[in-house]
C-alpha cells in the first residue's frame, strides 16, 4: 500500500514538472540546444557554454540532466533537493508552478544535457521531449553505457551490435524529432549513429575523426602540461588549432571541440572566432572542463600526479583514458599506477568489456595495477597476473587508499578510475591528496547524502 502510494505520488509530481517546464519555457522562448551521448556530455556542455557566453547570454544546465533534473535547475528548485528523501520532494510540488511564471529567465541561449538510462518513460528521450523541445540537437556518441536496461528490450541475451543499435536509436529521437528548418549535429565516427542520418528531416552538420565530417578532427597532443586539438572545415579546409592549458582530455574530446565549432557556426560565428574563444578561456573556464572526478589534476603526496577520473566508467571512457595514460610520462624516477575499479550496468556485456580492456591496460605500460569490486578481481586480475603484470585486489576505495598512502612513492603518476555505484574511488583519491583541506571539496560526491551512502557501504564492506 505505501510503496502504491509512493508511485502516485512520485507520478504526480514528475507531471507537475513536467508541465511547469513547459510553461516557463512558453514564457522564455529561448533558443534551445538538446545535448546527449554516452560519454562527456557534461564537458561539452560547459565548453558550449564557455564559448557561447561571449556572444550570447547563456543558460546552460549544470547537474540536472534527468527527468527530474532538468526541470528542478530550469525553474531554480534545485537548492529543494539537497537529501535523499520522499518529503523533500513535498515542496516541489506548490513551488514548480510558481516558478514556471515568477523565474526571470530571459537568456537567449539554453544549453541543456539530455541524459537517458532506459528506453522507457520517464528515463527515455521519448519523455524528456515532452518537456523540452530543442532547435539544435546534438548528438556526441554512443557506446555501452546503462545497457542492462536496454537488454530487457530483447528476448534473449543481445549482441553488443544491438544493443548499441537500440541504444543510438533512443539518444537518436532528440535528432529524429527535429523540424526541417532546424539543426541536427552529429558524429560520423560510429556507425550505429550514421544509422540515423536517413530518418533526420532537420539540417545536418557533422562532426568527427572521419574525413568525411563537415568539421574534422585532424590531430590531436595530449600531455600533462595541455591538451590540443586542430580542427579542420572541410568546405573550405582551413584549419584551426585550439590549445587547452592545463587540463590533461582524452583524444576523443576532440570530436567535443568539433561538435562546438558546428554549433557556433550554426548561431553565426566565424570558425576563427571559435578557436579565439577557445584558445583564450581563463584558467577558471578550462578547470571547469575538467569537472569532479572527470580528468581533474592533483597533486598528490611524495610530489606525486594524480588524474582523477573516478566519477564514473565505461568500457569507451576507461580505454580512452588508458590510450592518454600510455602516452604520459612520469616524473624521473617515478612510477605509472593504475587504480581501477569496476564497469558498472553493462548486463549481458559485463565479463566481455572487463577482458576486453586488459589489452588496453597492458599497452599503458603501468608498473602496478590497484583494482576495486568484484568484477575487476574476478575478470581482469587473473589476466594480468598471466601478463606477469603487479597487479593487487581491494573490496573497498577506502581499502586501496589505505594502501596507495603507504606505497606511494616520489613523482609517482596516478589515474583513477571507476564506476559509481559502490566503488567511490574518491575516497582512495581522498587518502593520497597533498592537500586535503584543499582538495576534497574539488572531489566528485562529496554531498552529505553521497557521504551517508558511501558510509553505510563502507560499514557492510567492513563486516563481511
Amino acid at each position: 500500500m505505501v510503496l502504491k502510494a509512493r508511485s502516485v505520488i512520485s507520478r504526480f509530481v514528475l507531471f507537475v514538472l513536467k508541465i511547469s517546464t513547459r510553461i516557463l519555457l512558453s514564457r522564455w522562448k529561448p533558443t534551445i540546444i538538446g545535448v546527449t551521448g554516452s560519454v562527456g556530455k557534461s564537458s561539452f556542455v560547459r565548453l558550449l557554454a564557455v564559448m557561447l557566453q561571449s556572444e550570447f547570454s547563456v543558460f546552460a544546465t549544470k547537474r540536472g540532466n534527468s527527468e527530474t533534473g532538468i526541470p528542478l535547475e530550469l525553474l531554480g528548485l534545485e537548492w529543494l533537493i539537497k537529501e535523499r528523501g520522499f518529503l523533500h520532494w513535498l515542496p516541489v510540488v506548490f513551488l514548480a508552478p510558481v516558478m514556471a511564471v515568477v523565474a526571470p529567465r530571459k537568456e537567449r541561449v539554453l544549453i541543456v544535457e539530455m541524459a537517458i538510462d532506459s528506453p522507457e518513460k520517464p528515463k527515455n528521450m521519448e519523455y524528456l521531449l515532452e518537456m523540452v523541445k530543442p532547435s539544435i540537437g546534438v548528438l556526441l556518441n554512443v557506446s555501452a553505457a546503462h545497457t542492462e536496461q536496454f537488454s530487457k528490450l530483447f528476448s534473449q541475451h543481445p549482441t553488443e551490435d544491438q544493443l548499441l543499435n537500440a541504444i543510438a536509436h533512443e539518444k537518436g529521437k532528440l535528432l529524429t524529432a527535429l523540424k526541417k528548418n532546424e539543426q541536427a549535429i552529429l558524429s560520423t565516427d560510429q556507425d550505429h549513429v550514421k544509422k540515423l542520418l536517413p530518418n533526420i528531416s532537420s539540417n545536418v552538420t557533422t562532426f568527427g575523426f572521419a574525413h568525411s565530417s563537415d568539421f574534422i578532427v585532424s590531430n590531436t597532443s595530449i600531455s600533462l602540461q595541455k591538451s590540443t586539438f586542430v580542427i579542420s572545415e572541410r568546405a573550405t579546409g582551413q584549419e584551426y588549432a585550439v590549445d587547452l592549458k592545463q587540463v590533461v582530455l582524452p583524444k576523443a574530446f576532440g570530436s567535443s571541440i568539433a561538435s562546438c565549432f558546428a554549433v557556433g557556426v550554426t548561431l553565426g560565428l566565424h570558425p576563427k572566432k571559435i578557436r579565439s574563444i577557445l584558445n583564450n578561456m581563463n584558467k577558471a573556464d578550462r578547470d571547469s572542463l575538467s569537472l569532479a572526478g572527470r580528468s581533474t589534476l592533483f597533486e598528490g603526496k611524495r610530489g606525486s600526479t594524480i588524474l582523477d577520473s573516478s566519477y564514473n566508467s565505461s568500457p569507451t571512457s576507461l580505454t580512452e583514458f588508458l590510450q592518454i595514460f600510455s602516452s604520459l610520462q612520469p616524473k624521473r624516477g617515478g612510477r605509472k599506477i593504475l587504480v581501477l575499479g569496476d564497469m558498472r550496468e553493462l548486463g549481458p556485456l559485463t565479463d566481455s568489456h572487463h577482458q576486453s580492456i586488459v589489452r588496453e591496460i597492458k599497452n599503458s605500460k603501468p608498473d602496478v595495477v590497484y583494482l576495486v569490486g568484484p568484477i575487476m578481481n574476478r575478470v581482469v586480475s587473473p589476466k594480468l597476473e598471466q601478463l606477469e603484470i603487479e597487479v593487487h585486489g581491494y573490496a573497498s576505495s577506502k581499502m586501496v587508499g589505505k594502501a596507495l598512502a603507504k606505497d606511494i612513492r616520489q613523482h609517482d603518476l596516478v589515474l583513477v578510475k571507476g564506476s559509481q555505484n559502490t566503488i567511490f574511488l574518491e575516497e582512495a583519491v581522498k587518502q593520497i591528496l597533498k592537500s586535503p583541506s584543499q582538495d576534497t571539496a574539488r572531489l566528485c560526491r562529496q554531498q552529505k547524502d553521497w557521504m551517508r551512502v558511501k558510509a553505510d557501504f563502507f560499514r557492510q564492506v567492513a563486516t563481511q
